[in-house]
């Protein structure tokens, strides 16, 4: 009985490890995104939204955060785990890391000198 519950145990702590492996992946291909930005890596596409004169923020946290995502599933798929077990890592932890690229994005743009009005819209100055 007591190596039944010892299989169980390490059957649940190797579980535990791989969910830590999914997510810690995802957080540092987030950060990576974040650092690009920051670090005006990306500021080509932040112009080229900005010149149109009619992107909001809002529009720069979906692309910058679903290319990250992408990036993400396609780095986890490459080690084999499964579609259903990446949404659910994600679905974890997405909120707070749009908030992060979001974050990034408003200190870009004010380096940057991109004008955001009252509703969010971004326009070069």
């Amino acid at each position: 009985m007591e190596i039944i519950l010892w299989i169980f145990g390490i059957l649940a702590v190797i579980a535990t490890l791989r969910i830590f492996a999914r997510s810690s992946a995802i957080k540092k291909i987030f950060k990576e995104t974040d650092a690009e930005i920051l670090s005006g890596a990306r500021d080509d596409k932040i112009i080229e939204f900005a010149k149109t004169g009619n992107t909001a923020i809002g529009g720069f946290v979906i692309y910058f955060s679903h290319e990250a995502a992408r990036k993400a599933k396609e780095s986890l798929l490459a080690q084999n785990v499964g579609e259903e077990d990446i949404k659910s890592s994600m679905r974890d932890q997405f909120k707070d890391l749009e908030k992060n690229i979001e974050v990034c994005i408003r200190k870009r743009l004010k380096s940057l000198n991109i004008k955001m009005d009252s509703n969010g819209i971004c326009s070069l100055r």
